[in-house]
């Protein structure tokens, strides 16, 4: 009996590896899997130096195909970007997946949001009421942000509601980031403006940002100023003095979140927008706790776990670039990924078929930053590597739902980028560990510049190793190919034979001279076809020059049995292009055939020419007036 298909839920997000962002997916994926449902994270980190994050977000969640998937859930921040939130949207509503925002109130969604307005008012309040503050100093975030005007007016209508004047041009915008928010404050005493009762911030980073500041300037929170944050993170839990603030259960929104949509997709009535109550902490930072060092040894082993956590990233990036720098081949690479890649035993790394075809242009508009076929260039299964061949881009993964049978119901999809163009992506189960999280993005990044460079010198050297018009290989390439194939033959101890076929095109002179050389060109690269789809496996095919060809087979049993096969295939492969091509002449040639054991003292030059002189025997019985 078979296992019926597992829902599956996809979760939006940018870079997931952050405090509140990984708390979020944290919640979506245990829930989901306590509710038997499977997660698929679309990761964009934001942190790639060549592109923009909007962009990034367009190129992995364009990975998703919403005809096999149950639901859809997005990040606050993603819908930030409003464009690409909007692209999400609108395929949903093609087909009619339901969709949940994650804090981001909107009217035409259901959403899971935290009450910011009312959480944000009881801060003010308590400034007012329990400390008696009457003058203020807002640190808000980026201008025109949803988030920060919200919280904006929350702050002002407090401060309306208690009589209080307030100056909106004093309004400080910190941007949500900690040098933005340094950068206001040294404004700020630059300026010579009076301090403030209190310094209320629109978040936790920018709290922190302003008792930086004030301890520089050896004023003191909170006996000589309060400071309040918002969001609850775990550095204003250890920072001394801990910061007061309004904690916002980001694992908890998860959680109902994916409630919301086992609701949804059981065809159950839900309120469109469910208000979660943020936690109200007022602790060191506004005085209602006295200030203590008891938290410092444990902040300073975050502190040293995090550090080591770069120090380690940094060794992987250093030894990665080392590698590759030394690598020709993306096969080779392979290799280093199993070595040093920092996974625990279950990984897919999943390249664009065009990517890893030399012959093709990888370049991939944004819109469709992914190919139609995707090449599994490495899976990992419990410690075990396993092969597969193409997959297409809606499958993800070539073993995807036996891996959700087997237990792998959460995973990770982070894309790689390198300049402008998406290489493919990188996929991990998903694990309750931030910092694991955040070596995977970051491996993402480096693993990126090393394909990108492994494959630019892998380019170089297939030009210089093939023919340009047919595709096959030149002189330079068959010798350390053949090179190769004895070698392997040799090292084996098998007995195998080496035939070589030498090749020459009959009446070139006479169709470049009649019908030009685009014509000419087009009888090569059909004899070069007609040789290597011949040849089949365990062959080289080369071009020495002009109309001169030379292929080389590794054969296993009878030698003139196998010579035979192979004219006879050669001649219906011309007979057939010949006949459906249309041209008023015909690709003809003539073949010389030699094999000889694999010994070590094998002379691939004597076999090559004892296969000419059987080929000039062959085109000197053939009547070179008539060539059409």
């Amino acid at each position: 009996m078979e296992h019926p298909k597992r829902k599956t839920i996809a979760l939006c997000s940018l870079t997931c590896s952050f405090d509140a962002d990984f708390e979020m997916v944290k919640g979506v994926c245990l829930e989901a899997k306590k509710l038997g449902f499977a997660t698929l994270v679309f990761d964009a980190p934001e942190n790639y130096a060549s592109m923009k994050t909007e962009q990034i977000g367009r190129g992995i969640f364009n990975l998703i195909d919403y005809k096999n998937i149950d639901g859809v859930i997005i990040s606050q921040r993603v819908m930030y970007y409003h464009q690409t939130a909007f692209e999400i949207m609108d395929k949903c509503k093609k087909y009619n997946v339901p969709i949940i925002s994650l804090n981001y109130p909107d009217k035409t969604l259901n959403s899971v949001c935290f009450d910011d307005d009312s959480s944000f008012k009881m801060m003010v309040e308590h400034l007012i009421e329990k400390h008696g503050c009457r003058k203020f100093r807002l640190m808000a975030g980026p201008v025109h942000n949803d988030y920060s005007v919200t919280r904006e007016k929350a702050f002002l209508a407090v401060l309306k509601k208690h009589g209080i004047p307030f100056d909106e041009k004093e309004i400080m915008h910190g941007d949500f980031w900690r040098i933005p928010a340094l950068q206001r404050m040294e404004e700020f005493f630059e300026s010579g403006a009076e301090l403030p009762d209190a310094f209320v911030c629109a978040n936790d980073a920018m709290a922190v940002a302003v008792c930086e500041k004030l301890f520089e300037k050896k004023i003191h929170v909170p006996d000589d100023v309060i400071v309040t944050g918002f969001d609850g993170i775990g550095l204003a839990d250890y920072h001394i003095p801990k910061i007061t603030t309004v904690r916002c259960d980001s694992e908890y929104a998860g959680r109902e979140a994916v409630k919301m949509m086992a609701s949804l997709l059981n065809g159950e009535p839900i309120e469109q927008i469910r208000y979660l109550k943020p936690e109200m902490q007022f602790r060191q930072s506004c005085g209602c706790q006295n200030v203590d060092i008891l938290s410092a040894n444990n902040y300073a082993y975050l502190s040293e776990r995090d550090i080591g956590h770069q120090k380690y990233l940094n060794y992987i990036q250093q030894e990665l670039a080392a590698f590759s720098a030394s690598l020709n081949s993306l096969y080779e690479l392979k290799k280093i990924f199993l070595k040093e890649m920092p996974f625990s035993n279950t990984a897919w790394i999943m390249l664009n078929h065009k990517f890893m075809n030399m012959e093709k242009d990888f370049k991939f508009p944004q819109r469709k930053p992914f190919d139609e076929y995707m090449d599994t260039f490495l899976c990992i299964q419990e410690g075990i590597v396993l092969d597969f061949p193409l997959i297409r881009r809606q499958q993800y993964l070539p073993n995807l739902q036996e891996s959700f049978e087997k237990g792998y119901t959460n995973i990770i999809f982070m894309p790689f980028i390198f300049g402008e163009e998406f290489l493919g992506y990188l996929a991990v189960p998903f694990e309750e560990d931030n910092l694991e999280l955040s070596r995977y993005e970051r491996f993402a990044q480096n693993l990126s510049q090393s394909l990108a460079s492994v494959k630019t010198r892998e380019k170089l050297e297939y030009l210089l190793v093939r023919d340009q018009l047919t595709g096959v290989f030149n002189r330079r390439g068959f010798y350390s190919q053949i090179e190769r194939f004895v070698f392997l033959k040799l090292r084996n101890k098998k007995e195998s034979n080496l035939i070589i076929y030498s090749i020459d095109m009959d009446f070139l002179k006479e169709i470049n001279d009649t019908y030009g050389h685009n014509d000419g060109d087009f009888a090569i690269k059909v004899l070069a076809d007609a040789i290597s789809v011949s040849a089949g496996k365990n062959s080289v095919t080369a071009r020495f020059g002009g109309d001169e060809f030379v292929c080389a087979v590794i054969e296993n049993g009878d030698c003139e049995q196998a010579i035979k096969k192979y004219k006879e295939k050669f001649q219906k492969y011309l007979d057939d292009v010949n006949e459906a091509s249309g041209k008023p002449y015909k690709v003809r040639a003539s073949i010389g055939a030699q094999s000889a054991l694999i010994t070590e003292d094998l002379s691939i030059e004597n076999i090559i020419a004892q296969a000419d002189k059987l080929m000039y025997s062959d085109k000197s019985t053939k009547k070179r007036s008539k060539f059409r």
